[in-house]
């Protein structure tokens, strides 16, 4: 294969990367998250809840966030598009959409049953400006906290309950928060992404039928490097430089990863011209095309399986 076929090749994929995630950035109003990235959060954490039915939220400062948004009045979207089914959950997301908060914070349709859980936390773009406010439905009445930003990328909070009288109604807030970030738990989720990644990228590399010793070991080095090297920057940023440097820096930092890992499996795998022997004589072999359609395919997957998995364990993807 001629120089010009290849470049032309990495340069159809590179592009093709780059509008796919274009494309699903614009899907979600927001630059997008590639690889097993991490994706913000807050998280409440209450401590003394009273023994009572309880629901919680966090009123956003706008009106929408990510897919969250106030109710548009409309009787076919009325429950969150029937999300709540449950009676209670219905009376609860009524009871939040009647009330008027005094600060001019809106209710953006999501709750959560702290009697389930004594933790609230929104994983997929959370208000960066908000108050928490809770609702006893057995006295009718909320409870809420003053207004707090978001610190971090992942912003942890604590939330003592003690003396918080639940059956007084007032405009006051009631609710004490405290900082509580959580290293231990960022840290190990760190660890998991990229291992995670590094799996995803090596099961794809084995449907490519990249299987020789030197194919996987050079594609677990490159991933290990590069995702230990991406994770650790953006974990960084995440905690000192607050929720949107991160964001604004994601898809250049994994287009830059994409790039480093195609030119690195090219120079390892294809062989080297004008030279007797390939860099490595049982190789299968391959074009500097193939590298980079398998680098492509290798981030997209783990793309997709990195934004299906922060619905289910937020925070951590």
């Amino acid at each position: 294969m001629s120089k010009s076929m290849k470049c032309k090749k990495f340069t159809v994929c590179l592009l093709a990367f780059v509008v796919l995630l274009y494309l699903t950035s614009m899907l979600l109003h927001d630059p997008a998250y590639a690889d097993m990235g991490p994706k913000p959060s807050v998280t409440v954490d209450f401590a003394n809840l009273p023994d009572a039915q309880c629901y919680g939220t966090l009123l956003s400062k706008h009106e929408s966030t990510g897919p969250s948004a106030v109710w548009d009045g409309k009787e076919e979207t009325k429950y969150c598009f029937g999300l709540y089914t449950d009676e209670a959950d219905k009376a609860a997301w009524q009871a939040f959409v009647d009330r008027a908060d005094p600060d001019g914070y809106h209710f953006l349709q999501t709750l959560w049953d702290l009697r389930k859980n004594t933790e609230l936390s929104w994983g997929y773009y959370p208000p960066t400006s908000f108050k928490i406010v809770l609702y006893f439905p057995d006295s009718g009445t909320f409870v809420s906290s003053g207004i707090y930003e978001s610190y971090a990328f992942h912003s942890y909070f604590s939330a003592d309950m003690s003396g918080v009288d639940i059956d007084a109604t007032s405009s006051t807030p009631q609710i004490t928060v405290k900082r509580a970030y959580d290293h231990t738990w960022e840290i190990v989720s760190l660890i998991v992404r990229i291992i995670a990644t590094v799996l995803v990228e090596l099961c794809v590399a084995w449907l490519f039928k990249l299987r020789k010793k030197y194919q996987i070991l050079t594609i677990l080095i490159a991933n290990i490097i590069t995702q230990i090297a991406l994770n650790v920057s953006l974990y960084l940023l995440n905690y000192f430089d607050g929720s949107f440097i991160p964001l604004l820096i994601y898809i250049p930092s994994e287009l830059a990863v994409f790039v480093i890992e195609a030119i690195a499996y090219s120079a390892m795998f294809v062989p080297r011209e004008n030279a007797d022997a390939p860099l490595h004589a049982n190789a299968r072999p391959v074009s500097s095309g193939y590298c980079t359609l398998y680098a492509f395919c290798a981030n997209m997957l783990s793309f997709v399986i990195g934004f299906v998995m922060s619905f289910f364990i937020p925070g951590m993807f």
